[in-house]
């Protein structure tokens, strides 16, 4: 598609309104390409064991707590209410910030993007003996039942949905979760929404 458009601007066939169309064409799908670029070097690397990442000691809710917050604005731009008590207590573990940010932020990021206008995505967090658990779960369009067991694959992408994306940004989040031995089950009905589960082995903490 850029080669495509760029060779008919170059070779003068489009001129005008439809140039600047071309243009913007050209810019919005270079975009594109860079983010799947980012994406397979950021995915390559975290399936590589030999690349570090930083633990240090920090407190999972307040990483939660922030990739709420960034969150939020594209929520409410979409009209869709957030729903997240926060427990009083502290769960300190030994994990990468940015990583951990990024990997609920990827989740709330997806329960937005594929839920309509209007409607609620629910944040819960649970504690037992054994593990912290989160939920992110929304009220979107849902996976199809045939199409679960590859949501974790590269380059996937559900057929029923129109969303634009490199479809690496499930594979990432697994990474970033199997690199902390964080658990990570997506429970999803079609036409009904996804819940999105992380639990935490406090053995492994």
């Amino acid at each position: 598609m850029i080669r495509s458009s760029l060779e008919a601007v170059c070779d003068g066939i489009v001129s005008g309104d439809k140039l600047k169309e071309y243009q913007e064409q050209c810019l919005k799908e270079s975009i594109s390409l860079q983010r799947l670029v980012n994406d397979m070097l950021e995915l390559s690397r975290l399936q590589n064991n030999d690349f570090p990442i930083d633990k240090v000691e920090l407190d999972l809710l307040m990483t939660l707590d922030d990739a709420l917050r960034t969150i939020r604005i594209l929520a409410e731009n979409k009209k869709i209410c957030l729903h997240y008590r926060r427990p009083k207590s502290e769960w300190y573990v030994q994990g990468d910030y940015g990583r951990l940010c990024q990997m609920f932020t990827a989740a709330l990021d997806n329960a937005i993007k594929y839920s309509p206008s209007g409607s609620h995505v629910w944040v819960k967090t649970w504690e037992t003996s054994e593990v912290y658990g989160i939920s992110i779960k929304d009220e979107g369009c849902g996976i199809p039942e045939e199409e679960q067991q590859h949501i974790f694959k590269k380059f996937f992408r559900s057929g029923k949905t129109k969303e634009n994306g490199s479809g690496l940004g499930l594979a990432i989040m697994k990474s970033i979760a199997d690199r902390h031995c964080i658990g990570l089950e997506i429970q999803s009905v079609y036409g009904q929404g996804t819940d999105i589960v992380f639990t935490v082995p406090l053995k492994n903490l």
